[in-house]
């Protein structure tokens, strides 16, 4: 049993078109908007809101994720935001998938470094788990954080340099059991924002009706903040 990356995809706009998906993937969005300097991000209503931060230096940022609970699916529209990326993840057994942790760091890079933050990888105690999976999002201003070596036990699953701006994702290889703080050294780079986000997979199957999401909803947005 394990998670599965199944698609991701940019735009320079404040939506995107997301493929055909199945009941039960999890969706990550994200936005920026790398060519202003302070504005709020708002994400529809469907997603569960993990941060909106209003930040100077072309640093403002959303992010939240969403079930595939029907066959309408779509991204909305996050106002304000000038890039948009969606990330679909699924269970290679129709499990359950939660975010079971997400959280970023900005900075105006003093020393050409991104930090990546550290999340508690622990559930409660009868939460059974059977694989976790952690993400690492950088996103600057400058075009040049692809070009940087991915990290070990890492595999990059995603680059965008739409909207005058450079997005790199990494996926870990395999299970983490700890997701400490991590540096990333870059070059020629300002303004820069870095996400940590855990997947976790639960030993529960995906619900078989619409109705069957609310509690999964309610958990994950306990879990992720």
């Amino acid at each position: 049993m394990a998670i599965v990356f199944v698609d991701a995809g940019t735009a320079a706009s404040n939506t995107i078109t997301v493929p055909s998906l199945q009941i039960g993937d999890l969706v990550i969005g994200l936005g920026f908007a790398p060519n202003s300097t302070s504005v709020t991000i708002d994400i529809p209503a469907e997603w569960i809101e993990y941060q909106v931060a209003s930040a100077s230096g072309s640093r403002s940022r959303a992010a939240a994720a969403r079930f595939v609970d029907n066959g309408s699916f779509a991204f909305g529209e996050w106002t304000n935001a000038e890039k948009v990326t969606y990330l679909v993840f699924r269970s290679d057994e129709g499990r359950i998938l939660l975010t079971g942790g997400l959280h970023s760091s900005a900075s105006s890079l003093s020393a050409n470094l991104v930090t990546y933050p550290a999340v508690s990888t622990g559930f409660a105690s009868n939460v059974l788990e059977d694989d976790i999976r952690r993400i690492n999002i950088g996103q600057t201003l400058a075009i040049s954080v692809g070009n940087e070596s991915t990290p070990t036990g890492f595999s990059q699953i995603h680059r965008s340099t739409v909207a005058n701006s450079d997005l790199v994702i990494d996926l870990s290889d395999g299970l983490v059991t700890t997701s400490p703080a991590e540096t990333k050294s870059l070059s020629e780079m300002t303004e820069v924002v870095g996400y940590t986000v855990l997947i976790k997979e639960l030993e529960y199957a995906v619900p078989s009706a619409t109705a069957g999401f609310t509690g999964i909803r309610a958990i994950s947005r306990r879990l992720g903040t």
